[in-house]
């Protein structure tokens, strides 16, 4: 649980679908360790963990160790992609973008004139999916028509993308 609620904070989604079979995978090397643990070269999922969860493993300590195993080998596994940590746009990056869009809203159906008081800047591909906080990435909308939701945020992005590849 620890795991996924620093995933929830620092990362994006990306590793939602990913998670089940790393668990699957650190599971079985933890099983396949413990099978061969006489052996000369017992692994290190026996040595870093396996064992720690045998014996004091309700000590502060051994809990804290086989904890950072657990999340060093979790994060190899599903290569989690940490969110940009700027999500709003500076006051030069929104007029930047204000003025390439020709304040225009930039919402499939609206293309209507954006008063700058009226305006916001739209990550085309969404912040919480790893989108960079970066002008390429911003569209001018009004407040009003702003996308909300997956649904509406990936036909933006469709619309973007097929815009651009036009020019």
């Amino acid at each position: 649980m620890l795991l996924v609620d620093s995933l929830l904070d620092d990362y994006t989604r990306s590793w939602t679908g990913v998670i089940a079979d790393a668990f699957d995978t650190f599971k079985l090397k933890v099983a396949e360790g413990t099978k061969d643990r006489f052996d000369d070269s017992s692994n290190e999922y026996w040595a870093q963990y396996g064992q720690w969860t045998r014996s004091n493993s309700d000590r502060g300590d051994t809990i804290e160790r086989r904890h950072t195993f657990f999340a060093e080998r979790m994060h190899k596994l599903i290569q989690p992609q940490l969110k940009d940590p700027e999500r709003i746009f500076g006051a030069l990056e929104r007029e930047i973008i204000y003025y390439r869009d020709k304040k225009r809203c930039q919402r499939p159906g609206c293309n209507s004139e954006v008063l700058w008081a009226d305006g916001e800047i739209h990550h085309v591909n969404p912040h919480g999916k790893g989108g960079k906080t970066v002008v390429e990435n911003g569209a001018l909308v009004h407040k009003s028509c702003h996308p909300k939701g997956a649904k509406e945020s990936e036909a933006f992005a469709e619309h973007w993308k097929a815009k651009a590849a036009k020019a």
